[in-house]
């Protein structure tokens, strides 16, 4: 039911397809039991979302990342560091308000420099979008 998280499905089907690979995965993630399953899946056929959604009605995996709106990504190397946080991009400046033209992709940034085995770009950037009931 966030505006912003349905206009970036596409954007994560793509950052996917180019990124995702054995010990790379992309998962989606639904925190807390506001959403039915049914509505849920209603959301994925009509968004189109390709990844692997997983379901947090506790919102341990939330808290454990510090989550706090949503859309907010993670990226995590294999002992559990958090590489990077934040926005997919800065497309959003607040909610509300969007930028025409995108100038900064910090989350495909982050993947490239992850998958070249180069330092990440960006460690943090502020997260844009609808608070995590």
């Amino acid at each position: 039911q966030c505006p912003l998280s349905e206009n970036y499905c596409l954007t994560l089907n793509e950052l996917s397809a180019m990124y995702a690979a054995p010990g790379m995965p992309f998962y989606g993630c639904v925190s807390g039991t506001y959403f039915s399953d049914a509505e849920i899946s209603r959301f994925l056929k009509d968004y189109q979302l390709q990844l692997p959604v997983l379901l947090d009605p506790q919102q341990d995996l939330t808290r454990l990342l510090g989550a706090t709106v949503t859309p907010e990504v993670f990226v995590i190397d294999s002992s559990g560091a958090i590489l990077y946080s934040g926005a997919i991009d800065n497309w959003a400046v607040d909610l509300g308000v969007k930028r025409e033209v995108v100038t900064e992709f910090y989350l495909r940034d982050v993947l490239a420099a992850v998958q070249d085995e180069r330092p990440v770009p960006y460690r943090q950037t502020k997260p844009v979008g609808c608070f995590i009931e």
